[in-house]
């Protein structure tokens, strides 16, 4: 099944919003959009995605880590 735009912004983050602000299904170009809108905007103040644990913690809670 395809789901279609039904904004006329869809296919940017302002489309993505829209469709979280009213409760309709996401679009798939308003995904993408707001995926790499968020992309930039992490890149651009130096944020990382993943989530960093201190050595200390991870040693102390025998938390198991892949390399």
């Amino acid at each position: 099944m395809t789901t279609l735009a039904i904004y006329p912004n869809c296919g940017e983050p302002a489309g993505y919003r829209r469709h979280l602000r009213n409760g309709t299904e996401t679009c798939p170009g308003c995904k993408r959009a707001i995926a790499d809108y968020m992309q930039k905007w992490r890149h651009d103040r130096g944020i990382s995605k993943g989530r960093l644990i201190p050595d200390a913690v991870i040693k102390e809670h025998g938390i198991r880590v892949k390399a």
